[in-house]
């Protein structure tokens, strides 16, 4: 397999590929007498054994309520997480057994009864923020992902964006909903590095570059349908389902007087698919609400270059990435209603994508495609917005 580059504007691109090496997630098992120990220690701190003992004793009916769902929760999640013991062990990683534990501790408590459609049905949300970005990748230095294991390696570090977007939520019936989002993040400020190994595990490495990366951005589409359902006359929960279209657009530009000034190689990204999910809205205060959610992705990964200065090298298309992957983003809103059909909301957002080893196809510009092994690419990042929402 060619080196990528020769001279130094080839060799900063040929290098300027991803190469990352690919990790699994630890899964979490909790066995059946460690849960049944937890419970036992939780429920002898937090529920008295009488009702003479019980703190809510004389409260309102509300909080008399909240005691029996919280007692009688606890012993169902219990019971589910005994009988799901075997299949946790099965589950690769610890994504899939979280958003298990939600399903089978929470949605049997949910009303069947019919959730009483809104005067208001249609609400529109405009946001803006804040977001920060990583992402890495690598490549092996062949097919069989050897010699060595992690042949070069690209890390993007602290893309800071602006980003702004919308969200429309569509009652169309009883309780049944239709969510539309959309956001899209412009980087003003980011990093990348480039580094090449002659040995395995990242040792003897044979070149480092350091570029700029403050242009570019990224863009997230998601349809879901999703059904509310009571637990509590102020406490909804709907899971959800659907489908996700991600992208990044990401460059590698000149830092110094030493880079070529045409620099100007660029990565594009997407990360799409399925998405389930589920979130509860609660009426904790007047007029306020909190909405705590949790989304999970399974989706597949493609990645794009152009290496613009490496003349050996196809353009616009110099090499491709493709594999599978999963992404988790837990969040959590809290929104204030300062009229009868408007309120403002603050929300931050956590998210982590990853993928398994795939195929990184290299385009010469005379011979053939040069296949060789793609280890993982890893994103994470965090998006903190305020908004407002109207209801229609």
């Amino acid at each position: 397999m060619p080196q990528r580059g020769n001279s130094f504007a080839e060799n900063t691109l040929y290098h300027s590929l991803p190469r990352r090496r690919c990790g699994t997630l630890s899964v979490l098992l909790l066995t059946e007498q460690q849960y049944q120990v937890n419970f036992e220690i939780s429920t002898k701190l937090l529920l008295p054994r009488s009702k003479k003992q019980c703190p809510l004793n004389g409260f309102s009916n509300l909080r008399d309520y909240s005691y029996r769902f919280i007692t009688s929760a606890k012993l169902y999640c219990c019971k589910q997480i005994k009988l799901m013991v075997p299949l946790v062990k099965k589950l690769r990683s610890l994504s899939h057994f979280f958003c298990l534990v939600i399903i089978a501790g929470i949605l049997p408590y949910a009303t069947i009864a019919q959730v009483k459609k809104e005067k208001n049905n249609i609400a529109l949300s405009l946001f803006s923020g804040y977001q920060t970005d990583n992402l890495r990748w690598s490549i092996a230095g062949n097919i069989q992902g050897t010699t060595p294991n992690i042949l070069s390696e690209l890390k993007w570090k602290k893309l800071q964006s602006i980003v702004v977007g919308g969200e429309v939520k569509w009652n169309i019936w009883k309780g049944l909903m239709i969510d539309g989002y959309f956001s899209q993040s412009y980087i003003v400020a980011g990093k990348v590095t480039d580094t090449d190994y002659g040995e395995d595990n990242r040792t003897a490495p044979a070149y480092y570059g350091y570029f700029n990366s403050n242009k570019g951005g990224a863009t997230s589409v998601r349809l879901m349908a999703g059904y509310a359902l009571l637990l509590h006359k102020k406490i909804t929960v709907t899971p959800w389902l659907g489908y996700t279209a991600n992208s990044q657009s990401l460059y590698l530009l000149p830092n110094d007087a030493n880079t070529p000034a045409s620099l100007k190689s660029t990565y594009a990204t997407t990360w799409n698919g399925a998405v389930a999910g589920i979130d509860l809205k609660a009426h904790v205060a007047n007029k306020v609400f909190i909405q705590p959610s949790i989304l999970y992705y399974q989706i597949k990964y493609t990645g794009k270059a152009d290496w613009n200065l490496i003349s050996i090298f196809q353009h616009p298309l110099s090499f491709k990435d493709v594999a599978n992957g999963f992404s988790i983003q837990p969040s959590f809103k809290i929104s204030y209603q300062f009229a009868k059909q408007a309120s403002v909301y603050f929300t931050g957002e956590y998210f982590y994508w990853d993928t398994g080893k795939g195929t990184d196809d290299l385009y010469l510009s005379a011979g053939p495609t040069v296949p060789t092994q793609f280890n993982e690419a890893e994103r994470n990042g965090f998006v903190a917005a305020a908004g407002i929402s109207i209801s229609f």
